[in-house]
């Protein structure tokens, strides 16, 4: 096919056999290992077709930012507008955020695309951002053409048939997989040990989670006996499920399911959570002054609740989240990069794809019960640091002590990624002395 170019970037094997599988039918998703560099695929497609029209979709403005850095710093000689209002003809690259390109759908289609990268394509397949993953793209003779999706989790055909079933049909099959375990053995992440901290409740957030778990265990027992009328068999994995057959659907089944995520919220907040969080935070500091820390929070309210705990003790840091202004974010992300900013706390929006080489310590004081998170989220610390070959990273969970639920969704991510340490946060500070040495 024609304006290919002679010129090539250095790949890893994985990133050429996938540029490779790709090119074959030019349309597919390739899944990856946070961390291993899903971005050059779609940078080594647009270094050989050079005349070939890209669309780079994102869910956030922070990852636009980063792909836009990458192929100026790759590609000098492509137009990249920085919005696009400012598109011209000359454009043959655009990067923007997914909300952005559905309010100027009609200029995206004027421009034609040839090419559409979806990164963190599982985020688009919501009724809102489908809208995204249909666009068309230019099949002109004489240039590349094709929808790429790039990921580090597909969802599960079980649990989210539709989602699944939308990848499949918009985009393409899985084309290409590499696994953390893959990545491991092929030295392109670092070393990481994962410590899991269970702390209590304070007693009016006990007498609250006993209440929530009364309520759940009265609607478990109604529910078991209307399925079990019916004929029906009960799995709490029911409740995972986004889309139930029309026979599970009982009023007693959404109760549940909010009860559940009461239990969770009332988790996710819990103050002994943030304030051994901030101490480890504060510990770390002192112990190894010149270090990186990502904190994660599942609500933007804990997320601040652990900067004021922060700033009690006397540390500086920042959010990152959605209600920030996105030149706020921005700001707080350069000055980790550059090392002016030690602690930087997130909700969702570094779940995915954010490059921070440098972090070796990630403190995670809420996690949704997903896999998909739990691997995103490690996946920020694994990162190889140029700068610090010998970088050892660390991951820190803090969770309620005898929820079984979320302790075993939090060691099923820990053992996917092959290298779980089920330690007790004491012997995560009795090693300090070996991570500064």
């Amino acid at each position: 096919m024609g304006s290919h170019s002679s010129s090539r970037l250095d790949l890893f094997d994985w990133q050429s056999e996938a540029v490779n599988e790709w090119l074959k039918n030019r349309s597919g998703i390739v899944v990856a290992a946070p961390g291993t560099g899903k971005t050059f695929i779609a940078l080594e497609l647009m270094k050989r077709y050079q005349l070939s029209r890209f669309l780079v979709v994102t869910p956030t403005q922070a990852l636009a930012i980063q792909w836009r850095q990458k192929i100026r710093s790759i590609i000098e000689k492509r137009s990249i507008p920085l919005d696009i209002n400012y598109m011209s003809p000359q454009t043959t690259i655009i990067v923007e955020v997914v909300n952005t390109i559905i309010r100027h759908e009609d200029i995206i289609n004027d421009w034609c695309p040839n090419i559409i990268i979806f990164d963190e394509v599982h985020r688009y397949t919501s009724d809102v951002f489908q809208k995204v993953i249909k666009l068309p793209v230019s099949k002109k003779s004489d240039l590349m053409y094709g929808k790429l999706g790039l990921t580090a989790t597909i969802p599960d055909p079980e649990l989210r048939p539709n989602a699944h079933s939308i990848l499949l049909k918009h985009v393409g099959e899985v084309i290409y997989s590499y696994t953390i375990a893959e990545a491991r053995k092929d030295e392109l992440l670092s070393p990481y040990s994962i410590f899991i901290s269970q702390v209590g409740l304070l007693e009016d957030e006990e007498e609250e989670l006993q209440k929530i778990e009364d309520r759940i265990q009265f609607l478990k027992d109604s529910v078991r006996k209307t399925f079990e009328a019916r004929g029906l068999r009960f799995e709490i994995s029911m409740l995972l499920r986004q889309h139930l057959p029309k026979e599970y659907k009982i009023p007693e089944i959404f109760q549940l399911r909010q009860a559940y995520f009461k239990r969770r919220h009332l988790n996710f907040k819990a103050r002994n959570k943030i304030y051994n969080a901030c101490l480890t935070v504060q510990i770390l500091l002192k112990k190894i002054p010149d270090t990186q820390i990502m904190v994660y929070t599942m609500t933007i309210d804990t997320a601040e609740q652990v900067a004021k705990e922060l700033e009690r003790l006397e540390i500086t840091s920042s959010t990152v989240h959605s209600q920030n202004d996105p030149s706020e974010n921005h700001l707080a992300l350069t000055k980790l990069r550059d090392r002016r900013l030690s602690v930087i706390i997130s909700v969702r929006t570094l779940d995915e794809g954010i490059d921070l080489p440098q972090l070796r310590f990630l403190i995670i004081i809420a996690n949704s019960k997903q896999l998909r998170q739990m691997l995103q989220r490690i996946g920020r610390t694994l990162r190889i640091d140029r700068e610090n070959l010998d970088k050892q990273a660390y991951v820190i969970v803090f969770e309620v002590s005898g929820d079984e639920f979320d302790l075993a969704s939090i060691e099923e991510g820990a053992r996917a990624i092959m290298y779980y340490l089920p330690d007790q946060l004491e012997e995560f500070y009795q090693d300090l002395t070996k991570i500064i040495d």
